[in-house]
């Protein structure tokens, strides 16, 4: 048992050790000056230099169109893969089934007869895709092609979901654009 004695002075530490932690954060908290301001009057004007020209309105409309465009074809292409790529025997190949609106015709006509020869296995087996990185190699508007190399990460889980593998697989997608829409024409594992 402590003695009133003891148990003040644990108190008073205790107290002291408080109101120093308070101090502490409060000197974090409280700004440490006011911030300088310019007055209107000290400000100069400059002229741009030619390495600081503002961009013209078309030439910032076709910057715009540029990155829509790569990105319409990397979403479409990263998208693709993530459910293309991943798939259970239990599904009956329902993902590659799920994207044959994204393929071309030639690409879907191709699959589709793929897909009728192959038979799902009879043990649970598993593999869920997902995109690291996409770079676009090659992209014509004008051809309305393109050519994209995806990395990916691939887990296996074959048997039991405690029986899993990863591993690190390359895609290259060709792209087409029929009817002004990005659509998958061949996807070829590395």
């Amino acid at each position: 048992m402590m003695s009133p004695n003891t148990r003040r002075n644990i108190i008073i530490v205790i107290s002291i050790l408080l109101l120093l932690l308070l101090l502490w954060l409060l000197s974090f908290l409280i700004p440490k000056g006011t911030p300088k301001t310019e007055s209107p009057t000290a400000q100069t004007q400059t002229t741009p230099t030619p390495s600081q020209t503002p961009f013209t309105t078309q030439q910032l409309q076709q910057e715009k169109e540029l990155r829509t465009q790569a990105s319409g074809v990397t979403t479409t292409a990263k998208l693709f893969v993530e459910r293309y790529g991943s798939y259970s025997n239990e599904a009956n190949f329902q993902n590659v089934r799920d994207v044959i609106p994204v393929m071309s015709q030639a690409f879907a006509a191709a699959t589709l007869a793929d897909l009728a020869n192959k038979k799902a296995s009879t043990g649970f087996y598993g593999v869920t895709t997902n995109v690291i990185t996409a770079d676009v190699v090659s992209q014509d508007e004008s051809k309305g092609t393109a050519v994209i190399d995806l990395s990916t990460q691939r887990v296996e889980e074959n048997g039991s979901a405690q029986n899993k593998t990863t591993k690190y697989q390359k895609i290259q997608l060709t792209l087409v654009k029929e009817s002004g829409v990005w659509l998958v024409d061949s996807a070829k594992w590395q």
